[in-house]
C-alpha cells in the first residue's frame, strides 16, 4: 500500500473565458521547453470546471510535480498556468486569474499526503490483501485487538471518502458484535 500526494490548483477569473467547455486535458510533447521553476507543469493533467464557481478552474498535479508545486509561490504558479493554457489553447483569450490557490497536503505535517493507493507489491509485502486488512487482529483470547479502517482498507472503494466511512462502519460493527457477545455472557 502506498500513500502519496495530489496538489490542486484553483484559478479564479473575473469572467469565464472558456465558454461552455467543461475543462481541458493536456497531452505533453517530450520536447516541451520548461524553465526550472516550471518543470512541475508536465505533471498537470489539465483543468476542469469547479462546481458552484462558474469562473474558476481546478487543475490536478501528481507524481513528482506535487513537491515542486507546493514549494512555489501561488503567483508563480498562476503565471505558469496561464502560459501553459495559452500554449495549449491558442483559440481562446486566456485571462489572468485574480486569485490562485494551491493545496499543500503533501508538505502539511498533519496530513503528509492526500490519498492511499494499492501498489503492485501490496499483497506480497504484508502477506494479506485488502480483505485481510479489514479484518480484526485478535489476541490469543479471541478479543479484537487491532482494527484498521479508512480509505485504504475498503475492498472496492479504496481511496475514497465513502470507502473510509464504510470501512469505519464495518469495524464499529465488529466492536459492537464483540461487546454484545460479551454482554450476553454476563
Amino acid at each position: 500500500m502506498g500513500f502519496d500526494g495530489i496538489a490542486k490548483i484553483f484559478l479564479f477569473f473575473k469572467e469565464r473565458w472558456w465558454g461552455n467547455t467543461k475543462g481541458f486535458q493536456f497531452l505533453f510533447d517530450s520536447k516541451l521547453a520548461l524553465k526550472e521553476d516550471e518543470k512541475w507543469v508536465k505533471y498537470l493533467t489539465g483543468f476542469d470546471d469547479v462546481f458552484n464557481h462558474p469562473n474558476a478552474l481546478v487543475g490536478w498535479v501528481g507524481s513528482e510535480g506535487v513537491e515542486q508545486v507546493e514549494a512555489l509561490e501561488e503567483q508563480v504558479i498562476g503565471k505558469s498556468c496561464v502560459k501553459l493554457l495559452k500554449q495549449f489553447l491558442p483559440g481562446y483569450k486566456v485571462a489572468e486569474p485574480f486569485l490562485v490557490i494551491r493545496t499543500k497536503w503533501l508538505s502539511n505535517p498533519l496530513t503528509r499526503g492526500s490519498y492511499s493507493h494499492i501498489t503492485p507489491d501490496c499483497d506480497k509485502s504484508i502477506g494479506v490483501g485488502i480483505e485481510g486488512l479489514g479484518k480484526p487482529i485478535r489476541g490469543l483470547d479471541g478479543v479484537p485487538r487491532i482494527l484498521l479502517a479508512g480509505e485504504a482498507v475498503h475492498t472496492s472503494h479504496y481511496s475514497t471518502t465513502h470507502g473510509a466511512f464504510e470501512s469505519g462502519a464495518e469495524q464499529a460493527a465488529w466492536i459492537a458484535e464483540y461487546l454484545s457477545a460479551k454482554a450476553d455472557k454476563h
